[in-house]
Parts: structure tokens; sequence; C-alpha cells
């Protein structure tokens, strides 16, 4: 059982309530704590992209002419954001890809873009922030691998790997203030995000175990070992079921939450990369992931859809290309009958029918495509690895507009639409929030 940190509301820097052993080397107190301006967004963000589709849409009658324009810039890349009650969270990565470093997490005023407050954390954090009960809950790792792991990693055929060189943990945070609730080290990194459900928090991480969580005490209440390392792939949720993408063995995971065991698994074929860092859609009653086949020099971008059951539904060659040095995969977003996803191999944007896997459209952009797109009244939002951003007619897949963001880099992201604005972060350490009429 790894070591629960809990820090009280007042006295966070030297009061610790500890469950199992106690840790040392607590995270900076977060700034004093500054009121949003304003309730834009849902009231709760559970999980990656905040819905079964990753489509991070959100809007109402009173949202109607939300348009705001503003940048912050941070110290440090910027990753995943959330947009919960006129806050917007974003994690920062101030760590290294092959050891230890400094994690942030941000809170700024959604409408203002001022910061209300910054806590740092115990190694670099990747993960969107999770917003629930009035926690904001995140993990830390490094994506390396070390010792007899590192010398294993090339080998497909190996088995219970571990993924993270340093500190890593799970991390639930005071909404309002950004002070440390509770902490949970682990041996695996905690890159990806977090799904919140009825007072659980569910994890999957790089030591290829599933956790359950107590959300407000980090108490642990069950775990399921599946043998996988996930990379930066968040779980997704339907119908009391966890499904969850691993690597070594390239795996899909179905566990059934009430009775913390296993349903079912099934090898996702050819693959060697990309399934373990895709975070997975759900539509339609089928789970769908993007992932690699072929190998280092001949490498394809294929999206697999499969049924609740563990069945291969279909799978989509979108073509081959040059793999970047550090691949990162896109997510699918599903909307309506459509599944998009972008290829960082193929540097397209793709509609595929949500049914059959057939191409609808490709759109070639100037980069990889890492980042998922937002959809919202026929328009695709996303950018690429170059900075550049682009709006597409969703049916035909033509550029409505395109916008070079000079210095920025797009990842393995995607942006937040609230009413009429769209929120981005960028590798450059950049949160920007900009009108859709901005973007064309």
């Amino acid at each position: 059982m790894g070591p629960v940190r809990r820090v009280g509301a007042i006295f966070a820097a030297i009061c610790l309530v500890v469950v199992g052993a106690i840790v040392f080397g607590a995270a900076t107190m977060a700034h004093n704590a500054v009121l949003p301006t304003t309730n834009a967004g849902p009231s709760d963000f559970t999980k990656y992209g905040m819905n079964d589709s990753n489509n991070a849409v959100f809007g109402s009658p009173v949202l109607s002419g939300w348009a705001v324009h503003w940048t912050y810039k941070a110290p440090v890349p910027l990753q995943q954001a959330s947009v919960s009650d006129g806050v917007v969270y974003a994690s920062g990565d101030g760590g290294n890809l092959s050891g230890q470093g400094i994690g942030y997490v941000y809170a700024l005023g959604a409408k203002t873009g001022r910061l209300l407050w910054r806590q740092s954390l115990n190694n670099m954090s990747m993960t969107t922030p999770v917003v629930a009960e009035g926690l904001v809950f995140v993990g830390t790792g490094t994506p390396g691998f070390a010792g007899s792991n590192l010398s294993r990693v090339d080998n497909l055929n190996a088995r219970h790997i571990i993924r993270g060189t340093s500190l890593s943990a799970i991390y639930a945070l005071n909404a309002a203030t950004g002070q440390i609730v509770w902490e949970y080290l682990t041996r695996g990194e905690d890159m990806p995000t977090f799904v919140f459900h009825s007072g659980t928090l569910y994890v999957a991480n790089g030591n290829g175990l599933v956790y359950a969580f107590n959300a407000k005490t980090g108490q642990k209440e069950w775990t399921v070992p599946i043998g996988s390392y996930v990379s930066m792939s968040s779980p997704t949720w339907a119908h009391g079921v966890l499904y969850v993408s691993g690597a070594h063995p390239y795996d899909l995971y179905a566990i059934n939450a009430a009775k913390h065991a296993l349903l079912w698994k099934v090898a996702i074929p050819d693959v060697f990369a990309g399934t373990d860092d895709s975070s997975l859609a759900y539509s339609h009653h089928r789970i769908y992931v993007l992932g690699t086949t072929g190998g280092w020099t001949d490498a394809s971008s294929v999206v697999f859809a499969y049924t609740t059951a563990g069945q291969l539904a279909w799978q989509s060659n979108l073509g081959s290309g040059t793999l970047p040095a550090y691949i990162e995969a896109a997510a699918p977003v599903a909307v309506g009958n459509t599944l998009y996803v972008g290829s960082p191999i193929t540097n397209a944007e793709y509609a595929l029918n949500m049914a059959t896997g057939k191409r609808i459209w490709a759109f070639r952009a100037a980069g990889p495509i890492s980042e998922s797109p937002a959809v919202l009244d026929n328009r695709l939002y996303f950018g690429d690895s170059t900075g550049m951003f682009y709006v597409l007619n969703a049916s035909t897949g033509r550029a409505v507009a395109t916008k070079a963001f000079r210095g920025s880099s797009f990842a393995a992201d995607y942006p937040v639409i609230v009413g009429h604005t769209l929120y981005q972060p960028d590798d450059n350490g950049e949160m920007l929030a900009r009108p859709l009429t901005a973007l064309g």
C-alpha cells in the first residue's frame, strides 16, 4: 500500500494526519486564493474531456455571449486544462523526461486570466485536473524507464514493466485555495487523467495497477492488477465499467467497478506504441483508441473500435509516415455518427464513419497532430506541433481558417470551449483564451 498524506486546510504546511507510512518533503504552499468572477463552465470536470466522447464543449443560454480574450504566461509548459465554475485549471510541467522536476497546478479566472493560485508538486504533472466535490485531482511522474525496465522496454514480449524514474503521486487539492488535502505515492508514474464517479477516484498508472480511492479522504478502496503500464491513455467510464488501455502487453481492459474485478482483456493487434498514450473515447456502445503499427521505420496510424464485450468491430489504417522522435498519440473525439482523430505520423486530421471506420475526409496539416479537436456548430478546432491552429468545416474537412501561434506547440491535449470562448494551453507555457470569432 502506498503512503497517504493528508494536509489540514489551515495548517497545511505543518499538520499531517497520516494513513499508512509518513511521507516527508511537502509541496510548496499555494498562493492566497482569489475568488473567480463567474461560474462559467460545468460545475464539475470529472474525466478527460469531461465526457465520454472527449468533446470538451460546454454552452448554455447563460453563456451565449461568453467571449473573452486573454493570455496567461507561465514559466513552464502547460498541459491539459479543465474549466469548472469560472476557473481554468492547468497542469504545469516543470520537470524533464528523464529525471525529477517540479510540477505545478495553476488556477486562473476564466473571465480575466488572473492567477487565483498556484500549487507546486513533487514532480512534473501532465494530467487534466479533475474537479469534483470541492477538490482538484492531479498526478505526477516522469515518462522514462529505469534499471531493468529500461533494458526490457524494446522487447514487445516483455511484461510487468514499471514506467517512471522518480517521485510519482496522486494529489487532491483544495479547489478554492490549492492547498494539498491528501497525497498518495506510487511506484509508477501517474500521468493519465483520473476518473471521478460517485465519490470514487479511479486511477490507472505506470505500475500495472488500477486503483480506486475514496476521493474525499484518499483512502485506497481496492486495486486490480492488469500487468500493463499506462502511459498517457486516460481511462473512460461507462455503465459501471472502467476501460483502460496499456502497454507491455498492448491490451485493452474492462474492469467491473462494483465487483473490483477484470471483466475481460483483449490484445490490440499489431501495435507497438500509441494505444497506451491515446485517451479512450466511448460512444454508441463502443470504445475507440488510436495506435501505431508496423515498426520504427515503417509506422502507421491505426484507429481501433471495440464493442463493450471486447470484440474488435473495425480498424482503420490512416496511413504511414515518419515516426516522431517523441510520439504522442491523439485521442479520438466522437460527435454524432462521426469519429474525428489526428495523426502524429501522417500529419493529418481525419473524419471516420463511426459505424464502419470508413474515411469521410482527411486534412493535411503543417506538422504532427497529437491534439484532439473540439467540435461545435459544424466547426472543428485543433492545433499541431508547429503552433498552427486550424478551424475546419466538420462535414467536409475544408479549412475555414488557420492561425499561427508563434513559439507555440500543441501537444497531446485538447481545446476546451465554453460558450464562444476557446481555452487552450501550449508547450510554451501560455494559457490562451480566445473568442471563436478571433480564430476565424
